[in-house]
């Protein structure tokens, strides 16, 4: 039972950081706060991880809590990728193989994210 709070809590840290960092990135490549990225990508992460995390403190069998834990952490990686891609389209690093990966991730990164926050029975 201890591993299992270790690990949920360990997913929702790292969602979380995820999350910040890609707002700061946001910051740096937009010149300023996007709100629309705030909003969207926020709302995910915190909404499906959060509710996610709560499940899986409280019931840690129901499978559903597990898959709206991955699917935040999903939502994550993808907005960071968001946030890496657009620091290269302004300029602010030079386009590499990183860059290239982080913008496939960017277009599709919700074909993981969306289905695991869907709740099949």
């Amino acid at each position: 039972m201890r591993n299992r709070r270790w690990l949920a809590d360990g997913i929702a840290a790292l969602s979380l950081l995820l999350l910040v960092t890609a707002e700061i990135m946001g910051y740096i490549a937009n010149h300023g706060w996007a709100i629309g990225n705030v909003a969207g990508g926020g709302a995910f992460v915190i909404g499906f991880g959060g509710v996610g995390w709560l499940l899986w403190l409280r019931v840690p069998h129901n499978p559903i809590g597990w898959s709206f834990s991955v699917s935040g952490l999903a939502s994550a990686v993808a907005f960071l990728a968001h946030g890496w891609a657009g620091l290269a389209l302004t300029g602010q690093i030079e386009p590499d193989m990183l860059t290239r990966a982080s913008a496939m991730v960017d277009t599709y990164g919700w074909l993981v994210a969306i289905p695991l926050a869907v709740p099949v029975p």
